[in-house]
């Protein structure tokens, strides 16, 4: 993502500002949860941020937590120092997000918030020193119990499973993988109506019917769970309170898939370029969109999802090496390993000749009175238009048209308003072609006789003309 970070414009800044989710409350799992949400928001948006996961208690001497230096010099840098300039405002940004009413709670959150005015990275460095279990005085605080849900509902109990797996892996380096069934035993033993819903998973986990196993796969676990839930009816007390264990109801494939997605990128984060991944593609169109609201159109919905993941399958297809490559002309290999653009100095000779012929097709319009290029296209296009609306009657080409229609109409019974189409299209190709060859023949004597050299003087004696290869090119005699 460097590429991207020098170039964030008012758009992606405005973004940023209304994409914030708020901190729930003050403790390490709603934190947790938070940065990762911020984190992913910030990369969308073009913002950097020091991941949660490379924060540790050696800051290098900075009040941000992170190394700012050259990685040449210092492997151990954070962010490079080309970007150092871009701090300031992104400091401000940040503390402009976390200042708007209710993203950060009141109490400590708020009290930490206004201790630093315009630094939004020193107070994500404060909070982490309390919150983040690398920096806190017992880090096993985080996960020194397996959750239970206890009456909660069941978004929140996966919420601290989640989080628990995470801080096991963190800390302890062991390995939690919901989709193996020791793991998902565990989180059904400590469910609400543990009993009900273990026996229903077992029916069907271990029918051996292949579209029932394929629920409890990894991706996939979670959402059946919470459909079982809503096939019992099961509720859960609380406090002599009855509360529902499930807010969302059977969602479509296409929905779920996409709520999965972006799930995923909140707590993983995103090591590729978004813009060409079908990951990155979901994180760019649902960007601050609910998918759990229930006002969404299905039906739209799943046409979106449908268009996302044929588009990226299509930056992702894989390169057809059997078609003559575009360089070189040559097959078995991709622009990657085109031996041509492997060459610097064939790739400088090509560039260099390039932008001769750009210069000299610049003079070359400045004698044609167009200021450039661009203009002379489109002032090209737009004199033909305006010569074929006001040609006379009697010009060649209108009698043409005349003509052909006439026969058309007798021989084939044409009726008039395809006669009258005819005849448009006919003067209007025509005498397309007829300018446009003036143009080029008018270009390509200019060219040929080296009227216009590249300080654009006069004098033919006083300019180079173009080699060889570059004129057989502009003037159509390549082979």
């Amino acid at each position: 993502m460097w590429r991207y970070l020098a170039h964030q414009d008012k758009n992606h800044k405005s973004a940023f500002q209304t994409s914030i989710s708020p901190l729930e409350d003050f403790t390490p799992k709603s934190w947790y949860y938070f940065c990762a949400s911020l984190e992913y928001t910030a990369e969308i948006n073009r913002l950097w941020m020091h991941p949660y996961y490379c924060h540790k208690k050696e800051s290098g001497g900075s009040s941000h937590g992170f190394i700012v230096a050259d990685p040449l010099l210092n492997p151990d840098a954070d962010l490079p120092v080309k970007y150092q300039y871009l701090i300031p405002d992104w400091g401000q940004q940040l503390y402009k997000a976390f200042s708007k009413p209710g993203i950060i709670p009141e109490g400590q959150g708020q009290r930490i918030l206004r201790a630093y005015a315009d630094d939004g990275f020193s107070f994500i460095r404060s909070m982490h020193i309390i919150l983040h279990p690398k920096l806190m005085e017992i880090p096993s605080s985080v996960c020194n119990a397996i959750p239970k849900q206890s009456g909660s509902t069941f978004e929140e109990y996966v919420s601290s499973v989640k989080f628990y797996h995470a801080m096991l892996g963190f800390l302890q380096d062991i390995k939690q993988d919901i989709g193996e069934r020791y793991i998902q035993d565990i989180f059904l033993s400590n469910m609400d109506h543990s009993t009900e819903i273990i026996n229903y998973v077992r029916t069907q986990r271990d029918s051996g019917v292949s579209t029932e196993k394929v629920k409890y796969t990894k991706g996939n676990f979670i959402q059946t769970i919470s459909m079982i839930i809503e096939t019992l009816k099961l509720v859960s007390r609380s406090g002599g309170r009855t509360t529902s264990t499930t807010r969302s109801p059977s969602y479509s494939t296409a929905r779920t898939n996409a709520i999965n997605i972006l799930h995923s990128l909140q707590e993983n984060g995103m090591s590729h370029d978004p813009f060409y991944t079908k990951e990155g593609l979901y994180s760019i169109a649902f960007s601050g969109i609910d998918l759990n609201d229930p006002s969404i159109d299905d039906n739209k919905l799943t046409l979106l999802c449908n268009a996302i993941d044929q588009h990226g399958a299509d930056k992702n297809r894989i390169f057809d090496t059997s078609r003559p490559c575009a360089v070189c002309a040559g097959t078995g290999h991709t622009f990657d390993d085109c031996p041509e653009l492997k060459d610097p100095g064939q790739v400088r000779t090509a560039y260099i000749k390039l932008r001769v012929a750009l210069d000299r097709l610049k003079n070359v319009a400045s004698k044609l009175h167009h200021s450039n290029l661009n203009s002379m296209d489109v002032y090209t296009i737009n004199a033909v238009r305006m010569m074929d609306e006001n040609m006379p009657q009697t010009h060649p080409i209108n009698r043409l048209s005349s003509n052909h229609s006439n026969s058309s109409k007798s021989s084939l019974g044409a009726s008039s308003s395809s006669s009258s189409g005819m005849e448009r299209l006919l003067k209007h190709q025509a005498h397309a072609l007829r300018q446009t060859n003036i143009k080029i023949n008018s270009l390509a004597e200019l060219l040929e006789s080296n009227q216009v050299n590249t300080n654009g003087d006069d004098a033919s004696t006083t300019g180079s003309s173009l080699d060889t290869t570059t004129m057989d090119f502009l003037m159509g005699r390549s082979k």
